[in-house]
């Protein structure tokens, strides 16, 4: 978070970027977060030293997309595929990491083959997908009083803490 701070705080600095230069900070830091999904060998290298290379790199593609270059990275970013990944990027961050990890320690071995590793990037799309399409979108457009919403966020908090309390009492 606080190198996204440091990010906006910056824009004005960044927006004096000659646009090849921008540019080339886009590509480098998109090359970065891609290096950075192949790069870590293990679960257990999370989170280590190793994230400044993905964080470091949305930064990178941030702080030269503010000039908008015309040949960076947003001419892929831009396009109507990564449009729809992004309106789901939040469910596939809700989901992600745990598909990854439980699936990881429950395939054993074989969760670091790549068919394994397609296998969980499939189940963790399908999750958000559908999370997505039942859960954040009609939670995100119903029309609830502000009584009801109070009501329900304190149903959700109290769900949470007794899934969570069931958890830690099964494991101990």
């Amino acid at each position: 978070m606080a190198i996204g701070a440091l990010v906006a705080l910056g824009e004005p600095l960044c927006r004096r970027l000659p646009r090849q230069v921008a540019g080339v900070l886009t590509w480098t830091g998109l090359a970065a977060i891609v290096y950075s999904a192949f790069a870590f060998k293990s679960i257990f290298d999370y989170p280590g030293r190793e994230i400044a290379i993905p964080v470091l790199g949305a930064a990178a593609i941030i702080a030269g997309g503010v000039v908008a270059p015309r040949f960076g990275a947003e001419s892929l970013l831009g396009t109507s595929l990564f449009g729809w990944l992004g309106r789901r990027s939040y469910s596939l961050y809700l989901w992600h990491v745990p598909v990854i990890i439980i699936g990881t320690l429950y395939l054993g071995g074989w969760g670091s083959s790549w068919p394994a590793k397609f296998l969980l990037m499939a189940i963790a799309a399908a999750l958000t997908i559908a999370s997505y399409r039942y859960i954040e979108t009609p939670t995100r457009h119903a029309r609830l009083s502000q009584k009801s919403s109070v009501l329900m966020g304190v149903g959700l908090v109290v769900l949470v803490l007794g899934v969570l309390t069931g958890l830690i009492l099964v494991s101990s």
